[in-house]
């Protein structure tokens, strides 16, 4: 069994501002783009603690988005963490970084 996806410890935001438009459809992209990876996997019959934890990390990400200061602290540490333990999912990392700049 594979260890839960685990982000390192950040230090709290205190981001108030809205998302950008860009930061938005870069969030909604990369959890598109990771539910579709995760279909994939099923479909290929892929270990299935690897598709829990990718399937773990999209439900929660969503809610970052209504959350400025939870964005911050969620969203990208948690493609970092999948990135570095899925190489699959590097491509979706790379995106959001450069779209959400």
């Amino acid at each position: 069994m594979t260890p839960p996806i685990s982000t390192p410890p950040v230090r709290p935001s205190h981001r108030t501002t809205p998302l950008t438009e860009g930061e938005t459809r870069a969030a909604l992209r990369a959890i598109h783009r990771l539910l579709v990876v995760a279909r994939g996997m099923a479909y290929d019959r892929s270990d299935p603690a690897a598709l829990a934890d990718i399937l773990d990390a999209a439900e929660v990400l969503p809610q970052s988005l209504l959350r400025p200061a939870e964005f911050e602290d969620l969203f990208r540490p948690t493609l970092d963490a999948l990135a570095g333990r899925f190489p699959a999912l590097r491509g979706i990392h790379d995106e959001f970084v450069k779209a959400a700049e």
